[in-house]
């Protein structure tokens, strides 16, 4: 069954569901819809004014909630419309960020330790898997130049050190912490244990471990997500509901839509769309847990979207070797052929392996104009949303992320070098490791930075006391170490003018040409 964009006819209004569902964290409820939500409608508003400017849209009824607690049934999802000429889309969030019990610090410390082993080895197999890619290019349609290949070459070396190096130094740094925690200073304990420790491990990693490791509370997750489903259907009369799920929310949503408790509810949706997946670090730490094996089944697309350098997918989908996750029927199979895992759409972020998990609501080149099409056709090839020019803007977005990820490497280069050589400077002038940055007798390297910290302070003391604080607590920090934050800080801010002043005007006017090409090309292929 083919369908008619809607966009380009008068056909009678569509009401298309999505169903919003976030990862592990502290989100608060609303804030998924709100990050996912934002972006879409940003990117719908501007492929319609160049598609159809004589008619605008604009964002319908809308309830948010920011309630600190799930209160069972009763909690009705956070949701906006979002009136299109032809369609309304409603969009529903699943949060259940407090919709379990926290497990205590002891335990979770336990757990985390014993497959940090594994979840380090994962993502230094999908670094080392990288390099392999970029020294033997398959020929892909987007496949970057040369130079943009030793750029990513570069960043992935880098990875393969700083992998392992990051966890060793994570948890070493939980020694020390777990015993300032024990100061008995009531104070300082809070803000050890509430700012530092527990966010990381109670909070984001006691989430992952519920849902996988406690039946009844991943039961009561699962539920969260068919309520938002059901409440799509029948408060705002959806014909069909797209799933899309970030992180941990692509376990929820996979196990809620393989739930024979389910299965109604299961009938309504069309796709699921799986952003930075979860699923690859369940099945490495849960391989053998059938409800994580599905599979799905239905007249279901399922889209899987990765960023290369996301470290929580580490890669496309891998479910354990003999199991079969996706087997589609109907229209979806007719569509997709004879497949066993999703398809697979690898994207260009940033480059960065410290925000790529976070950062597909602003690719708005390759992730949101694919949701656009998914929820507005069942073959998005067929929706106006997706034209030609997105395929070829791969490539584009690929030498140009390249840029500044080149520009950030060789801030963290330099950075490095100049800590290396002040740091050799104070070694062979024979400075004491206990020496504060404002006593190393000069003249020396850093005389100038520290004179101009001195004259910030002064400044910032009659302006703004809490900086002036923090600068005299880099003065009186050993030089070694004070050095070290001084010099890091002078390459992030150049990093960072150099992107503000260069870059980012740069890619924005690149983002905005783009969405401008491509609701133009939609529009010349309707007339």
């Amino acid at each position: 069954m083919a369908e008619t964009a809607a966009t380009a006819t008068a056909a009678l209004r569509r009401n298309r569901g999505i169903v919003v569902v976030h990862g592990v964290g502290e989100q608060r409820k609303s804030d998924t819809l709100l990050d996912i939500g934002d972006p879409l409608f940003d990117w719908l508003q501007r492929w319609f004014a160049a598609f159809e400017p004589a008619r605008p849209i604009r964002v319908g009824r809308t309830e948010l909630s920011f309630a600190p607690v799930d209160v069972g049934q009763a909690d009705l999802p956070p949701w906006s419309r979002f009136e299109l000429p032809h369609d309304h889309w409603s969009v529903a969030e699943v949060w259940w960020s407090t919709s379990s019990r926290q497990p205590d610090l002891k335990t979770m410390l336990v757990w985390s330790w014993r497959h940090l082993g594994d979840i380090v080895d994962q993502l230094r197999r999908a670094a080392a898997e990288r390099v392999d890619r970029l020294l033997h290019p398959e020929g892909h349609p987007t496949q970057p130049p040369r130079w943009a290949e030793a750029i990513d070459l570069l960043n992935c070396l880098g990875l393969l050190v700083l992998y392992p190096l990051a966890a060793l130094v994570g948890y070493v740094l939980l020694v020390p912490l777990m015993v300032a925690a024990q100061i008995p200073i009531e104070p300082f304990q809070n803000w050890v244990v509430r700012r530092l420790v527990t966010p990381l491990l109670v909070i984001n990693a006691g989430e992952f471990r519920t849902f996988l490791e406690d039946e009844i509370q991943s039961a009561n997750i699962r539920r969260r997500a068919a309520d938002a489903v059901d409440w799509l259907v029948t408060h705002e009369q959806c014909t069909d509901v797209t799933v899309v799920a970030h992180s941990e929310g692509c376990v929820v949503s996979f196990g809620m839509l393989t739930d024979p408790e389910f299965a109604r509810q299961a009938k309504h949706v069309r796709k699921l769309i799986t952003v930075g997946e979860g699923l690859n670090k369940s099945w490495l730490i849960k391989p053998h847990l059938r409800r994580l094996h599905g599979p799905l089944t239905g007249d279901i697309v399922w889209l899987d979207i990765w960023a290369s350098y996301d470290p929580v997918p580490a890669g496309p989908i891998a479910p354990p070797p003999g199991v079969r996750i996706y087997l589609p029927t109907g229209l979806a199979a007719r569509q997709l052929g004879d497949r066993t895992t999703p398809v697979s759409l690898q994207v260009t972020n940033e480059m960065n392996v410290l925000t790529d998990h976070g950062g597909y609501w602003r690719n708005d080149e390759q992730v949101l104009p694919r949701i656009a099409a998914e929820v507005d056709c069942f073959d998005h090839r067929q929706s106006p949303f997706w034209v030609s020019e997105w395929t070829s803007a791969a490539r584009e977005r690929r030498e140009r992320v390249s840029i500044v990820a080149l520009l950030r490497a060789l801030a963290v280069l330099a950075a490095i070098a100049t800590t290396a050589w002040v740091w050799l400077q104070l070694i062979v002038r024979g400075i004491a490791p206990a020496t504060s940055l404002k006593d190393v007798p000069g003249p020396w390297v850093m005389s100038a930075p520290v004179a101009l910290l001195t004259a910030l302070d002064s400044l910032m003391r009659a302006v703004f006391p809490p900086a002036a604080d923090l600068i005299d607590q880099v003065l009186a920090f050993p030089a070694y170490a004070a050095s070290a934050v001084v010099i890091v800080a002078f390459w992030w801010a150049v990093y960072s003018l150099v992107r503000l002043w260069f870059w980012d005007p740069w890619d924005r006017r690149a983002r905005d040409r783009l969405v401008r090409a491509a609701a133009l090309a939609a529009g010349a292929a309707v007339e």
